[in-house]
């Protein structure tokens, strides 16, 4: 069933890559998990609208390769400055980003000195 579901898909994985690296905006993330019983990380750029999810052994910079969205794009990658997109952006591969942690940073200041909690 998983086979023939994935032929159906041809083209699809090709286009969503296509629709992010057009963006202005993406954010890209990854996270372990087990398969097979050997630690894999599941590497992902997304927008508001399309996700492209990807599994691989690899957790740097091989791992955010094989999306293949950032060699493509040059707007805003949204990360948590982790040293391997920081490696992808001296390429070339985005001229700007901003790391989310900064921004958590800077909303929790803002929110205090508004006396949010």
């Amino acid at each position: 069933m998983t086979t023939r579901s994935a032929a159906g898909l041809d083209g699809f994985r090709e286009a969503v890559r296509d629709l992010l690296a057009a963006a202005e905006v993406i954010g890209a993330d990854e996270t372990g998990l087990r398969v097979a019983g050997k630690l894999h990380w599941l590497h992902c750029a997304r927008t508001d609208k399309y996700t492209l999810i990807g599994c691989r052994p690899n957790q740097g910079t091989a791992g955010i390769d094989a999306l293949d969205v950032l060699p493509d794009f040059d707007g805003v990658v949204v990360h948590d400055a982790w040293a391997p997109y920081e490696c992808a952006t001296r390429r070339g591969c985005a001229v700007k980003r901003w790391e989310s942690k900064e921004v958590r940073d800077l909303l929790a200041g803002l929110s205090q000195q508004s006396g949010g909690s």
